[in-house]
């Protein structure tokens, strides 16, 4: 009985949904006029937002140029986009809270060693790890791999997707 009533409603759902649209059918959407002036006001923020995104775009340009001249390039936004790379991973352990926490130690070990390598602690199942860097050629991490093996880390290089700046 319920297969029954189960085969009845889908032939009848796919029967109307035929018919629907075998008519071509006039959709007619009634809206408060409130809507309508509220949907006009985002409209405007958005074109002003967007004129202020370019006008920062062109003021970004002449910042890089001109922090490029004086070499300080630390207050300048950077664009950044995703990309296949690689980077060094520096700890591998298990899937207890203990490996959790080594794998944390060894991220704070080579952040205080390494400032500038953006550093990473990821679950990969069954596995805590702790990567560092973002490095688009296997040569430039390379670089770093003897640094880091001196500092008592574990340092071999993987395949990851990784974040570059322009």
């Amino acid at each position: 009985m319920k297969r029954l009533s189960i085969l009845a409603l889908f032939v009848f759902a796919t029967t109307m949904a035929s018919f629907a649209q075998s008519t071509g059918g006039k959709l007619v959407v009634i809206q408060d006029d409130e809507v309508e002036r509220l949907l006009k006001s985002k409209r405007t923020e958005l074109a002003a937002t967007r004129a202020q995104g370019n006008a920062d775009e062109e003021n970004t340009t002449r910042t890089e140029t001109s922090s490029a001249q004086t070499s300080t390039r630390r207050n300048t936004p950077r664009r950044r986009f995703n990309s296949a790379g690689f980077r060094i991973q520096i700890f591998t352990g298990g899937n207890s809270r203990a490996d959790k926490q080594a794998a944390i130690q060894a991220q704070q070990k080579c952040r205080a060693a390494f400032p500038e390598l953006a550093t990473y602690v990821h679950f990969l199942s069954p596995h805590w790890v702790c990567r560092v860097g973002d490095f688009a050629k296997r040569e430039d991490a390379q670089r770093y791999v003897s640094r880091l093996r001196g500092r008592g880390l574990e340092a071999r290089i993987v395949r990851s997707n990784v974040i570059l700046s322009k």
